[in-house]
């Protein structure tokens, strides 16, 4: 049998026996036959026995099964948010919205921690709806053990559609597990948050698309998220980085979140998400309200060991103008050939918070050019 011929028997026999079988999962991309994930070898299978006909080529199967399943679509969480959304016609999607972050969160309804509330759900919904769409967040919830915190996220994803990693690799695998969710949790976020991985986690948190190649597929594929990331944590101090901190929305919990309420009214909750996305709602801060729960998060950040060598260092030079070699040199006692640009930014990111302003353009100290930090005021220890 040529090869046109084999790739004529298997579009004929797919399109004659499994047309109406075959779906495509609109997130995850996968394929489905019935109601199950396309096994290739159970599918061969089916046809040798039913039909006495031997598929032999893989690659035709998954091209032509691929293209039969694209014409049926599904996606169960879109269907799940559609039904509520129907059946709770005309809701005050405000006022849900406020319960959720008095009734459930047991937090002011006002505060800047209940637009992070929102704005994580209305964007859940964005996400589902406009995979891809940009949204470089995670509500995080900070409280003691026994809160709730993991399951409250659980409660409102539904088992099927939620997990909790530990970002490390940023790789392949990682990126598969949560293509197959819809809410990730970052499970004691500080063993995510780790400054030599901070560049990757940042970069993670923006990208819109995962791209890799699934066990057994011939061609990698590049999906646009339809997942959000959420976190928690029971350790105050878990921020590291000025930088990438602003996309940490923190709510820090007084009490045991009432996860009964929010099983009780998970189908309202998400009616009231997906009016609020069709109304338009903004999934992203104001500046105003950026810069508040920036200052917010500073509670939350972890001083950086090298912070009170260098302010000790900085306080004995009181205004004297310094390089970036000079304070590795003399007060971290490095060469600054073996700082690599990240240790360059964590030393460039102390000072900024100890009040300098990072030199922009080369001048000249006695003589000497470089780009000089200047001190206008005395650094205290």
């Amino acid at each position: 049998m040529s090869k046109k011929e084999a790739y004529c028997q298997t579009q004929s026999v797919i399109t004659e026996h499994f047309a109406d079988r075959l779906k495509l999962h609109k997130q995850t991309k996968d394929i489905y036959l019935d109601d199950s994930i396309f096994d290739i070898a159970k599918f061969r299978n089916e046809i040798l026995e039913k039909h006495g006909i031997l598929l032999e080529n893989d690659q035709y199967i998954y091209e032509l099964i691929y293209l039969e399943a694209e014409k049926n679509t599904f996606s169960p969480i879109e269907d799940y948010l559609t039904h509520n959304h129907d059946a709770f016609d005309g809701i005050d999607y405000v006022e849900v919205l406020k319960q959720v972050a008095e009734q459930a969160l047991h937090i002011d309804s006002s505060s800047i921690e209940a637009k992070f509330v929102t704005k994580t759900l209305v964007a859940a919904v964005a996400r589902i709806f406009e995979p891809g769409i940009k949204f470089d967040q995670a509500l995080v919830l900070y409280g003691s053990q026994g809160y709730f915190k993991t399951s409250f996220f659980e409660a409102l994803a539904g088992e099927q559609d939620f997990t909790s990693i530990h970002l490390s690799n940023f790789d392949k695998d990682e990126r598969m597990i949560c293509q197959s969710k819809w809410f990730i949790e970052l499970g004691e976020v500080e063993q995510s948050i780790k400054r030599a991985q901070m560049g990757k986690l940042k970069q993670f948190l923006t990208e819109r698309s995962d791209t890799f190649r699934k066990p057994y597929d011939r061609k990698t594929i590049t999906i646009p998220r339809s997942f959000i990331l959420v976190g928690s944590t029971n350790k105050r101090e878990f921020l590291i980085d000025e930088t990438g901190n602003r996309r940490f929305w923190v709510i820090d919990l007084k009490e045991k979140i009432d996860i009964d309420w929010v099983k009780e009214n998970r189908d309202s909750i998400w009616a009231a998400a997906t009016s609020a996305y069709l109304e338009g709602e903004p999934i992203y801060l104001t500046v105003a309200e950026q810069e508040l729960s920036n200052r917010q998060n500073r509670q939350y950040e972890k001083e950086d060991i090298w912070t009170p060598v260098i302010a000790e260092w900085l306080a004995k030079r009181g205004t004297q103008p310094f390089t970036m070699a000079e304070i590795v040199s003399n007060a971290l006692g490095k060469e600054i050939k073996r700082m690599n640009n990240v240790d360059q930014s964590r030393v460039s990111q102390i000072l900024e918070q100890l009040g300098l302003e990072k030199p922009t353009k080369t001048t000249r100290v006695n003589g000497k050019p470089g780009k000089y930090w200047m001190v206008k005021e005395a650094v205290a220890a």
